[in-house]
């Protein structure tokens, strides 16, 4: 059936072949142990992820490249080659947590290669076929109709078509060339490998969650509260610092228990301890999370009272009812009921602490379940007056006018307070940290846009405590790709360099608002070092000035913005001319204002 050939010959390619597989899977080896490191690393900044993430799959093309360079020069052993710089350039489309570019940049480095091998018969009908049903496979890879890194039969059929599907339609190739088929079966074997190697650390992970669930399970975890919560009680006490517990139970978990078992119901639960924890990891308030029973949770927040706490519950509850979790195939909606308690001059010791947590926790159930009671009182819940939210965030699209679709880059967070049953300008801006990342987050939760702004005070601005807060949040917010301080009001021009460096270490832009009205040239002359762009808000200056003096200080401010290499953003626009005049005649493309969209409340995605 096949060619003759030379057992002294086939013998040592056959030893390279066993040596180029071992390589090939400490490359891959080595290659997702960097991978896994850098998906969701929040102590990287985002440059450091983008270098990694661009490095990995780059080094793996370039070994490509340079196997095929080599098959060129050795004609026994070109096949050994070709199919391992075939493989090198296919598993990367299989990295996990891929953007789209990311994605089709690895796409196209599979087609050039896949060409390259087939230019002598690219028009081929059997070679275009081929083609479309890579791009078929892709497609389906990318649309996650199956998750072939965790699947090892249906990576083995991926693995068998593109293998199968490139050396079959090789050009000068024949069936009964036997290197051909070894082609394969080097292909297949390090496909297997791969894949075997990839669902052996998914189960090892696996397993780790559910030793950490298991940690948190009722005789585990109520143990190390008996241990750890009379400590921190009585730490509290001594130092006389305020202690705030929260207990948090899943509304109708007995029906989970009933539709999918004891095993279902667990994995369930591992997936809420990741969600819960992943919240309080955003917060720098300490904190600490115990399962206290069945589905009960309970979380100690130290130092912190229940004006602190109150709104990290909030951001549990929102992210909860909101996060989609299954279990097989099927998808699971959860809510919470909460409560919350702080500890009082008259504890003796814990328990009447848990008590009063517990029972708001209970009255939350009573008001409906999916609530949240603080003290006693219901704060979020159907019959509740008041709402733990007495603010919100509005949100305002700042476009990009280039395209006609008018694409949103950054959605601007407006700080509204909810007073005599409508939604306000507040008094008072400067409210605590932690209340504008909950807010923050339930805007992630209810919005496709990525991109947000914030305004603060000059007095919220000068506060490094705060600006660490809110470096500490990006980090551990991997939905906010970018995230932009505004200062309403300048403060001096010392304390804009001190903290510009905090902010911009951690690749946060600040942006200086109303300049021109509210922030005069005078005032922030010296500050165009230390801020990434500026914004000329022309509603406040229409009713001083008339059309002519507008484009002018547009046209001025505009000016010293492109000096400074500073973004501009116009706001105020309210129609089609002023927007199609401003990007026309100034080539102003960032804009904001009424013609875009009022502020609204973020809608469910």
């Amino acid at each position: 059936m096949f060619a003759t050939i030379d057992p002294a010959v086939l013998l040592p390619q056959v030893a390279l072949l066993v040596f180029a597989i071992g390589f090939v899977c400490a490359l891959v080896l080595g290659y997702t142990l960097i991978w896994q490191r850098v998906v969701g690393n929040t102590s990287l900044t985002k440059w450091q992820q983008i270098a990694i993430r661009t490095a990995l799959p780059l080094t793996s093309w370039i070994l490509s490249g340079l196997l095929i360079a080599t098959s060129m020069t050795s004609i026994q052993s070109a096949w050994i080659y070709a199919s391992i710089g075939l493989f090198l350039v296919a598993f990367p489309v299989l990295d996990n947590q891929l953007g789209r570019l990311e994605y089709l940049l690895r796409c196209a480095a599979l087609f050039a290669f896949w060409i390259a091998g087939h230019w002598a018969n690219l028009v081929t009908p059997q070679v275009l076929l081929t083609l479309a049903g890579l791009a078929g496979l892709l497609v389906l890879i990318r649309l996650r109709i199956w998750d072939l890194r965790y699947r090892f039969w249906y990576c083995m059929a991926a693995g068998a078509y593109i293998s199968l599907a490139y050396w079959l339609t090789v050009p000068n190739v024949t069936l009964t060339t036997l290197h051909v088929y070894l082609s394969i079966g080097a292909y297949l074997l390090m496909t297997a490998l791969t894949c075997a190697y990839w669902i052996y650390k998914r189960r090892n992970k696996l397993a780790a969650r559910q030793a950490a669930s298991e940690d948190l399970t009722v005789n585990n975890v109520y143990a190390s509260y008996a241990r750890n919560v009379a400590s921190l009680f009585e730490g509290a006490k001594q130092s006389h610092q305020p202690l705030t517990m929260a207990v948090m139970d899943i509304d109708h978990f007995a029906d989970i228990n009933e539709r999918y078992g004891h095993m279902g119901a667990n994995e369930i639960l591992t997936q809420v301890v990741e969600e819960l924890q992943n919240v309080l990891l955003q917060y720098s308030a300490e904190s600490h999370l115990f399962r206290s029973g069945g589905e009960e949770f309970s979380v100690i927040f130290v130092n912190t009272p229940t004006t602190i706490a109150a709104p990290i519950i909030l951001d549990c509850w929102d992210t909860i009812r909101t996060h989609i979790f299954t279990y097989k195939d099927n998808q699971v909606m959860l809510t919470i009921s909460a409560g919350l308690s702080q500890i009082q001059s008259i504890d003796k010791d814990v328990d009447p602490l848990y008590k009063r947590a517990n029972s708001s926790m209970t009255q939350s159930k009573h008001s409906g379940r999916d609530a949240i009671t603080v003290e006693g009182v219901p704060q979020h819940a159907r019959q509740a007056r008041d709402w733990l939210p007495d603010y919100t965030y509005f949100a305002q699209p700042i476009v990009d006018v280039r395209p006609t679709s008018h694409p949103v880059m950054l959605n601007e967070l407006l700080l509204r307070a909810f007073d005599r049953n409508q939604w306000r300008l507040p008094d008072d801006f400067e409210i605590p940290t932690t209340t504008q990342i909950s807010l923050i987050k339930r805007v992630l939760n209810h919005s496709n846009v990525p991109n947000v702004t914030v305004n603060l005070t000059a007095k919220q601005f000068s506060d490094a405590e705060i600006a660490n807060d809110f470096v500490h949040f990006k980090r551990h917010e991997p939905r906010l790709k970018e995230f932009v301080i505004e200062i309403m009001d300048a403060p001096d021009l010392v304390t804009v360099e001190r903290i510009s460096k905090i902010y911009h270490a951690n690749g946060i832009k600040i942006y200086l608002d109303d300049v021109g009205s509210d922030n005069s040239y005078e005032l922030v002359l010296h500050m165009f070092n230390y801020i990434d762009g500026i914004k000329f808000a022309m509603q406040n200056l229409r009713k001083t000035n008339d059309s002519k003096q507008l484009l002018e200080r547009i046209a001025f401010w505009k000016k010293i913005a492109e000096q400074h290499n500073l973004e501009f953003i116009l706001e105020g626009v309210e129609n089609q001319e002023e927007s199609d005049y401003s990007y026309r005649q100034s080539g102003i493309f960032r804009q904001q204002g009424y013609y875009f969209g009022k502020p609204a409340l973020p809608q469910d995605k």
